[in-house]
């Protein structure tokens, strides 16, 4: 099976509670933090309609939550900004991954597009917003953001709230940690490596590298080393 790696950035904070909880959080689509995030354009026939446009994308973004959960990757682990903006200003971790490419029940990965324009809905589409979700159409508005986003080189595991693996506590929700295959830490990370083996050294990723940014002697380039244990 052909696999891809990818890369989750998040707080320290974050990260440890994934370890030793064994689970990822999912984000939902209507608390994303750029406010153009999967919306939908709309054409001349619409825009003399702002208030009705403005609802029917709330809408949507609500009715959306209701059946799938996201799950947000890069495709580097050594982005400087990426270290920045999502990872607590370089104190926190990345984590990971290997994932099929051949989508899985419940699961699907979409490579993010970048663009200038807002893809657009019809009428009929707006009408219905806030039904039952159609997933082709959430397919296109979570793979396509503003060009302005670039750098981040994203992927989105879109994945059924419906799917047995998904459990639920209040309004949270989670999908197991699996395919784990490294624990990057920040430059500026106070957690240790050894401290991160200790947590994982009685489950499924007991052995998993631990790696360490480190800022490049002559380029602006973060370096990555594997951390050798103390042990």
């Amino acid at each position: 099976m052909e696999l891809l790696r990818l890369y989750r950035y998040l707080t320290a904070d974050s990260a440890l509670r994934t370890l030793q909880g064994g689970k990822l959080k999912l984000g939902f689509v209507s608390k994303f933090n750029d406010p153009f995030d999967s919306i939908f354009g709309v054409g001349p026939e619409l825009e003399a309609y702002p208030d009705d446009v403005a609802q029917a994308r709330e809408g949507m973004l609500r009715g959306w939550d209701q059946y799938y959960g996201i799950l947000c990757f890069a495709e580097l682990r050594d982005d400087p900004l990426m270290w920045a903006h999502y990872a607590e200003n370089h104190r926190g971790m990345v984590l990971e991954f290997d994932f099929p490419l051949l989508p899985e029940a419940g699961y699907q990965l979409v490579k993010v597009k970048y663009r200038k324009n807002i893809p657009r809905i019809t009428m009929s589409a707006m009408r219905n917003a806030g039904a039952k979700v159609n997933v082709s159409f959430l397919r296109r508005l979570v793979s396509t953001k503003s060009h302005h986003w670039k750098y981040e080189k994203e992927r989105r595991l879109l994945v059924s709230l419906e799917d047995e693996s998904v459990t639920a506590s209040g309004d949270h929700h989670f999908v197991p940690l699996i395919n784990l295959r490294g624990v990057v830490l920040g430059q500026r990370c106070e957690t240790t490596a050894d401290e991160v083996r200790e947590m994982l050294a009685d489950g499924p990723f007991k052995g998993v590298p631990i790696y360490k940014t480190h800022i490049s002697m002559s380029r602006f380039q973060l370096d990555i080393e594997e951390e050798p244990s103390s042990c």
